[in-house]
C-alpha cells in the first residue's frame, strides 16, 4: 500500500512536469520560421510528411524525375549544438561532428527507375561531397522502408570509391547535383529545418506522455 501511493505521488509530480514544460514551449514561436519557408519554396523542395519520425524528407518533382531527399534530424541537430559550442582547435580533433549524412533518390518517371546518391554535407567548409552512387532498375527498391529492402540496399554495389574516378567525371557528377538543386545552400537550411522537425516532434512526443499521464 505504501509503495502504492508513493508511486502514485511520483506519478503526479512526473505528469506536473511534462505540463510544465508543455506550458514553457508554449511560450516560445514554434512556427517554421519564414525565411525557411521562403527558401523552400525558391528550391522547389517540399516538405514530406514524417510525423513520429527523426527523419526529416524532401521531394522535388520536375517533368522527368522525383527526387527524393533525406536524413536524420538527430544528427542536424547535433552538428548545430557542436556548431555553437566548438572552440577554434575543436574542428581538427571532432571533424566527423560536422558531417550531415544525406541520400538523395532520383526517381525517373519514364521507366521508374532510380539512382541513389549517397551525400556527405561538410559544414565547416559548406562542401557537398558524393560518396556513393546506386543503380535500381524499380525506384521501389531505392524507396521502400521494408527491413528486406534495406538489407538489400546493404548489399547492393554503390560504385567504385569516388576519389578513384577521373576527374572530369567526378567535376561533372558535382555539376549534376548543382543542378539539380543538392546545394550547400540547400544542405544549410536543410540543418536548420531539422532543428524545427526535432522541436516538433519534441513537442508531439511532451503532448504524448501528458495524455498517458493522466
Amino acid at each position: 500500500s505504501t509503495s502504492s501511493i508513493a508511486s502514485n505521488d511520483a506519478k503526479k509530480q512526473f505528469h506536473e512536469s511534462v505540463i510544465a514544460e508543455i506550458e514553457h514551449e508554449a511560450g516560445n514561436d514554434n512556427s517554421l520560421p519564414e525565411a525557411l519557408e521562403s527558401f523552400f519554396d525558391r528550391s522547389g523542395f517540399k516538405l514530406a510528411e514524417t510525423t513520429g519520425q527523426s527523419l526529416g524528407k524532401l521531394i522535388k518533382e520536375t517533368e522527368t524525375e522525383t527526387l527524393h531527399l533525406y536524413f536524420d534530424v538527430n544528427q542536424a541537430v547535433n552538428i548545430r549544438a557542436v556548431e555553437e559550442n566548438f572552440e577554434e582547435d575543436d574542428l581538427t580533433k571532432q571533424p566527423d561532428e560536422f558531417f550531415l549524412n544525406v541520400n538523395l533518390v532520383v526517381a525517373k518517371k519514364a521507366d521508374n527507375s532510380a539512382v541513389s546518391f549517397d551525400l556527405i554535407y561538410r559544414t565547416y567548409d559548406a562542401a557537398v561531397v558524393v560518396e556513393g552512387v546506386t543503380h535500381y532498375a524499380n525506384a521501389t527498391e531505392a524507396l521502400s522502408e521494408s527491413a528486406e529492402d534495406e538489407q538489400k540496399r546493404e548489399i547492393a554495389y554503390h560504385g567504385p570509391a569516388i576519389s578513384n574516378l577521373d576527374e572530369k567525371l567526378v567535376l561533372s557528377l558535382d555539376n549534376y547535383m548543382e543542378s539539380l538543386g543538392v546545394t550547400d545552400e540547400l544542405l544549410h537550411h536543410i540543418i536548420n529545418y531539422g532543428i524545427y522537425k526535432e522541436n516538433e516532434e519534441y513537442l508531439r512526443w511532451l503532448s504524448n506522455l501528458e495524455k498517458f499521464l493522466k
